[in-house]
């Protein structure tokens, strides 16, 4: 969710106001809502609320006024008494996390705190889909045996208490009191369908509220990242890499799973993935500096970067940071398997950020006349970029632009190279 920070939400600083993240928090939790399950009004019409019942925020570092923030929210621990939710507020810039946050919310239906599944809803919808499985044939089949795959996991997940995938929260939908009367029943078959969609596919290869337990769970949840990964599911990879890291922190797969968390943001694309795929890798690196796929991630960093830069006479911030986790990666992993590609993609930023630099001499001395405004731009060339391949004519103009500001002496020494 995008959010920019209003003049009215700094203090006297110019920093954001702390007070004003609460609301941020808000629009990007009623955006998960509404994209996974239903816009906030609608449950509310349905007899179920969610009251805070808790808020904690780590400030991390400044915002100012007129920032781009990326709020991503994150739901988790679905129970009877209610649901949490995870936060980070990321600068859009760079991608760099400025906060992190929970929410706690209390379930709140009807018939007071905490809701539990209606049986008679769920009969009601095997009836309605066993009624479609007799007209529709095999396509009916396949819906009817989703609701009861839903069904069954939505009981189990919710007496065990345990915490499921965004995806697999959903049950709230499908939590409808049936003492709500006759004057609830328009909005059942749509909730119902919902639930039913979001079934098939929690449920078409293996229900995502079944969470391995036992002796080797961590590695089972590794296996099934990592196959949603090659799939191509890229919400399903992340909730299984999650989990494992959740329930297991201290396992020896945490890091393949931070990673994987990361390379399903990278594979799915889009300027706001690439943002949350180098934080994610970037998180990765602080947490295991060791791991043995270190020098992956600091590639992976360096060059989502270098797959944004633009042209030469455009803005070159993406390819100087490109430039400098090349940097980085060489000099911490000078033995990496990518070290090569890293020396090869770090001389075409270097190239890239040489020919912008002389872009600008060119306009100071072809456009405007102004010899002062060029030298110092052509001695950055020939100090910073030695392997530029237009130095020959760097070193021309260079001596050009001496020997208008009358300084031929100087001139001289770069006409003879």
């Amino acid at each position: 969710m995008s959010i920019r920070v209003r003049y009215a939400e700094t203090d006297q600083m110019g920093v954001g106001y702390h007070g004003a993240y609460l609301p941020w928090l808000e629009v990007a939790r009623t955006g998960w809502l509404r994209k996974h399950a239903l816009p906030y009004r609608e449950l509310e019409a349905a007899g179920i609320h969610l009251p805070v019942v808790e808020v904690r925020c780590r400030y991390l570092r400044p915002v100012h006024y007129d920032d781009d923030l990326i709020v991503e929210a994150t739901a988790h621990g679905y129970r009877r008494s209610g649901i949490g939710f995870e936060y980070r507020v990321l600068r859009a810039r760079d991608g760099v996390v400025v906060a992190t946050a929970t929410t706690r919310h209390a379930a709140v239906g009807p018939r007071g705190p905490g809701l539990a599944p209606s049986r008679s809803g769920q009969e009601r919808a095997d009836r309605r889909w066993r009624r479609g499985r007799e007209h529709r044939g095999r396509r009916g089949a396949r819906l009817t045996g989703f609701t009861g795959c839903w069904a069954r996991a939505s009981v189990k997940t919710f007496r065990s208490g345990a915490s499921i995938s965004p995806t697999a929260a959903v049950p709230l939908l499908y939590m409808v009191p049936d003492s709500a009367g006759p004057s609830r029943r328009p909005l059942l078959p749509r909730a119902l369908a919902v639930a039913i969609v979001l079934a098939g596919l929690a449920c078409s290869s293996r229900p995502l509220g079944e969470v391995p337990t036992g002796a080797q769970a961590d590695r089972r949840l590794l296996a099934l990242g990592q196959q949603s990964l090659e799939e191509r599911d890229w919400e399903t990879a992340r909730t299984w890499f999650r989990q494992l890291l959740d329930s297991y922190p201290r396992s020896q797969f945490a890091g393949d799973a931070r990673l994987g968390i990361a390379d399903t943001y990278y594979n799915q694309r889009g300027a706001q993935n690439a943002l949350l795929a180098a934080t994610e890798y970037r998180d990765y690196l602080t947490f295991f500096p060791n791991h043995p796929r270190a020098d992956y991630a600091q590639f992976q960093i360096a060059f989502g970067h270098f797959k944004r830069r633009r042209s030469a006479d455009r803005d070159q911030e993406d390819t100087e940071l490109a430039a400098t986790e090349f940097d980085k990666l060489l000099e911490l992993y000078p033995n990496s398997r990518y070290a090569e590609d890293a020396r090869v993609h770090l001389a075409e930023c270097k190239n890239d950020l040489a020919t912008s630099v002389l872009l600008k001499a060119e306009f100071y001395q072809d456009h405007r006349n102004w010899c002062r405004g060029a030298i110092p731009r052509l001695e950055e060339i020939l100090t910073d970029y030695p392997d530029f391949d237009r130095l020959a004519e760097v070193r021309h103009r260079l001596g050009q632009a001496l020997t208008e500001c009358g300084r031929e002496q100087e001139a001289l020494v770069h006409y003879q190279r």
